[in-house]
């Protein structure tokens, strides 16, 4: 089975929305966006927003935007880039780091640096 999605019915946006042999299996994906899944349970899904790396059952994954970048590990590790800073976070420690300040934080423990000083607590 092959099915063909035409963007605004015309043939010159004409794109693959699936291709399978399995007639049970559904499409649960806009079909403009490109998804290649590995029989490992890996996919990549690139549209025109973003590009995403997951690994099995989404464990760790990747998103690459315009303007950031984000890391997840099991939903307790992140790691976010974007433009004007980067945040850290895992398990009960954070991380902030900015034009403004460095900032770590671990439970009640916090670390923060800035054109201000190193502030302890």
């Amino acid at each position: 089975i092959v099915d063909i999605y035409f963007k605004s019915q015309n043939e010159k946006y004409a794109t693959l929305k699936s291709s399978s042999t399995d007639n049970d299996q559904e499409i649960d994906h806009d079909p403009a966006d490109k998804l290649i899944k590995t029989p490992g349970g890996f996919r990549m899904l690139l549209n025109n927003q973003e590009i995403i790396f997951a690994s099995k059952e989404d464990k760790a994954k990747m998103w690459l935007r315009e303007e950031s970048l984000n890391f997840s590990v099991a939903d307790k590790s992140k790691i976010i880039l974007d433009k004007d800073k980067i945040n850290l976070k895992t398990g009960k420690a954070n991380g902030v780091i900015d034009d403004n300040k460095t900032e770590f934080s671990f439970g009640s423990k916090r670390l923060k640096i800035s054109k201000d000083g190193i502030n302890i607590s």
